[in-house]
């Protein structure tokens, strides 16, 4: 067996600026939906009580990682509903069972409109007072229930994982781009059909929103004191 020298965050490091560790570096997004499932746990019950698969994935990464990266916290529908994003949750909009997780309600519930809006004030403001009612029933004590609830949730996460268990690299924020955000929320037909017929309204939108997430990422990142930002890209590049 090869002879490690480098600790976790070297070795990731160092792949990401192309240059040789001492090993291939581990950092798989394992998220909540195989450990639930592994351990036999409804994914249904963990929607509702998130802290249920954090520690599903807490006890999965001790069974199975020393991985070197940070795994993600639950993506649990109320995380994804403060974010802007209309979600299906298991034994809520979709059976419960073995078989089903959660997964994004795409359509078309932004409308053209909405850029304008977007532009104007930002899309944070936009979710926070307008936009979040649209794809939820929540009332506003709701939303500050949730926001309670994953801020929580975060600190639980921060601890178990990157502290008790020494994760060399950690992401200092875990956001979703502004082109995937749009095309979900307006849903890929008329998203496409927007950056053709009406590409003025896009831009301005994009703009707004890609300014607005740097500055968001940047004060994320000095809070947690890391330099690491992951932004998955599941829509616009061509090779999924």
């Amino acid at each position: 067996m090869r002879e490690e020298y480098m600790t976790s965050e070297e070795r990731m490091t160092a792949a990401m600026n192309l240059e040789e560790p001492d090993r291939v570096p581990i950092a798989p997004i394992v998220g909540m939906d195989l450990p639930v499932a592994y351990y036999g746990i409804s994914s249904a019950e963990t929607h509702k009580e998130p802290i249920k698969a954090l520690d599903a994935m807490v006890k999965f990464f001790d069974e199975f990682g020393g991985w070197d990266g940070y795994t993600s916290l639950p993506l649990y529908k109320k995380g994804y509903i403060l974010g802007g994003f209309k979600f299906k949750a298991p034994g809520q909009e979709l059976p419960d069972g073995p078989n089903y997780f959660g997964q994004f309600d795409e359509g078309e519930w932004m409308k053209v409109e909405d850029y304008k809006t977007v532009a104007d004030v930002g899309w944070y403001k936009f979710v926070a007072d307008e936009y979040i009612y649209r794809i939820s029933d929540w009332t506003p004590e709701d939303v500050e229930e949730a926001r309670k609830q994953f801020f929580e949730l975060g600190l639980k996460g921060w601890q178990e994982w990157i502290v008790e268990r020494k994760i060399g690299m950690r992401v200092g924020a875990n956001r979703v781009h502004p082109f995937f955000t749009l095309s979900l929320n307006r849903s890929l037909l008329k998203f496409t059909q927007d950056l053709y017929y009406r590409p003025e309204l896009v831009d301005v939108a994009l703009d707004k929103m890609t300014d607005e997430l740097i500055k968001t990422v940047a004060a994320q990142c000095k809070r947690t004191a890391s330099n690491v930002v992951f932004i998955p890209e599941e829509r616009a590049e061509g090779a999924i």
